[in-house]
């Protein structure tokens, strides 16, 4: 997946800075504007070997809360 590709991520949980946390194909994203429970179309802003950060895009499927 290159940097910036696009890609929908379900959000398991959030982290201590508000960001949601989802994994993809084992890979683990910080989404930021994305909350626990949704499916969003996110953006991938920044990679490391084992996590990276992306921002919300689209909000797929709302979250129940």
């Amino acid at each position: 997946m290159d940097k910036s590709e696009q890609f929908e991520i379900q959000i398991e949980d959030m982290d201590i800075n508000g960001n949601g946390l989802g994994r993809l194909n084992g890979y683990t994203f910080f989404v930021s504007g994305a909350l626990p429970g949704e499916t969003v179309r996110a953006r991938a802003t920044k990679r490391n070997k084992s996590y990276g950060f992306a921002r919300t895009e689209e909000i797929l499927t709302p979250s129940p809360h």
